[in-house]
C-alpha cells in the first residue's frame, strides 16, 4: 500500500483519550475489568455481532481498548481498525512477534537507529536524535520504509508491553527518551519524514493501546531550548502526548544518579541496573566520568532541583505536545 492512499485511509482512524504518561500504570487488571464490566460486555456483544471469529480477544486485551479509547463506541472503531492494520501489514508485525529485522532495515539502519534498553519491568525506547542522518536516510528510503521500520520498532515494544503487563497482572507501559547530545540546528527533519513519523505514530496508537508511557527530553544544555526543539519532537512521538520531561545536564561528565529524570523513576531500583552500576547511562549510553562513590548518597532530590530553576526555566519544566 502506498503512503497516499494510506494517509486518506489514516484520516479516519480512531484517536484515543488517554494521554500518554502514568494514566492508568500500575492498575491491576482485575480492578479495571471489574470496573468497566457494563462496557466489556457490550463491547463484546458489537464485536460478536460484527464476527465471531474475527475478534479474538480476552478481557486484557479488552479493557486495554476501553481505557485508552474511552467509549464503547470508540473502543470498537479502534479494534476494527487495528484489525485492518493487522491484516495489511500482517507480514511486517510478524516478523516483529518474532524478533526478525525489519525488511527495510538495510535502508534506514545506516542512517538512524532506535535503542531500545530493558531492566526487569522497566524499558526505555531511545531516540538518540543527532544520529539520523536526514538527507542519506531521505534518498535511500521512501515514506513507506520509514513508516514500516518505525512499526516493526513500535511492535517489538508491544510485545514487551503486553507479555510484561500480562505477567505482572497490571498495566505496564514503555519509557521514551530523545536524547539530543550532540544534535546540530542545521540537520532539521525534512516534511517527508516528519509525516512518516505522524502516520506510523497515529497506525501505533490504534494497534497498540496504553503502550507508551512517560517521555523525556535529555542531552540538552539547558531547559531554554525546550520552547525551540518541541517542534521537533512531535514526529517521533503520538499525537495523544502528555507531557514531557526537560533533564539537563551532561551525562559524559555526571553520575547517572545526578539526572533527575534517573532520580525519580529509577531511584528505588538503582542497584539492580547492570548499566547504571557500570557507569553507563541508559538514557545516552555515555560512561560516566567521576568519582567512583556515587551511590544512592549522591541522588539527587528533584523537587530541590526544581525549585533551583529560575522562574523562566521552571515554567517549561514540561511542555505538552
Amino acid at each position: 500500500m502506498d503512503s497516499r492512499r494510506m494517509a486518506s485511509e489514516l484520516a479516519a482512524l480512531p484517536k484515543p483519550v488517554t494521554k500518554t504518561g502514568s494514566t492508568f500504570l500500575g492498575r491491576p487488571f482485575s480492578e479495571l475489568i471489574a470496573e468497566r464490566s457494563a462496557d466489556l460486555a457490550k463491547l463484546k456483544a458489537e464485536l460478536g455481532a460484527l464476527s465471531k471469529d474475527h475478534f479474538q480477544m480476552d478481557d486484557i486485551a479488552l479493557v486495554r481498548y476501553l481505557c485508552g479509547f474511552g467509549s464503547v463506541q470508540n473502543s470498537f472503531a479502534a479494534i476494527r481498525a487495528a484489525a485492518y492494520l493487522s491484516k495489511t501489514k500482517a507480514d511486517l508485525l510478524k516478523s516483529a512477534e518474532v524478533e526478525q529485522s525489519a525488511p527495510c532495515a538495510d535502508k534506514i539502519e545506516p542512517y538512524s537507529k532506535f535503542h531500545l534498553w530493558e531492566s526487569g519491568d522497566r524499558m526505555l525506547f531511545i531516540v538518540p536524535v543527532a544520529q539520523t542522518d536526514f538527507k542519506p536516510l531521505m534518498k535511500a528510503a521512501s515514506e513507506e520504509d520509514i513508516i514500516d521500520y518505525s512499526l516493526h520498532t513500535a511492535r517489538r515494544l508491544w510485545n514487551w508491553v503486553d507479555r510484561t503487563s500480562r505477567r505482572c497482572g497490571r498495566i505496564m507501559k514503555y519509557e521514551v527518551v530523545c536524547d539530543f547530545t550532540g544534535f546540530s540546528f542545521l540537520t532539521m527533519p525534512p516534511r517527508a519524514y516528519v509525516q512518516a513519523m505522524s502516520q506510523m505514530s497515529e497506525m501505533s496508537e490504534v494497534l497498540h493501546p496504553l503502550s507508551m508511557g512517560s517521555t523525556t527530553v535529555t542531552g540538552l544544555p539547558g531547559a531554554h531550548l525546550a520552547r525551540r526543539l518541541s517542534s521537533m519532537f512531535r514526529p517521533f512521538l503520538p499525537k495523544s502526548m502528555a507531557e514531557t520531561q526537560i533533564c539537563c545536564g551532561d551525562r559524559t561528565k555526571q553520575s547517572p544518579a545526578s539526572c533527575p529524570y534517573l532520580q525519580r523513576h529509577f531511584a528505588d531500583d538503582m542497584r539492580s541496573l547492570d548499566s547504571l552500576l557500570g557507569r553507563i547511562c541508559p538514557v545516552t549510553g555515555h560512561a560516566a566520568k567521576m568519582e567512583s562513590d556515587w551511590t544512592e548518597k549522591k541522588l539527587v532530590d528533584f523537587e530541590a532541583h526544581v525549585a533551583t530553576l529560575d522562574p523562566e526555566s521552571t515554567e517549561i519544566k514540561t511542555i505538552s505536545l
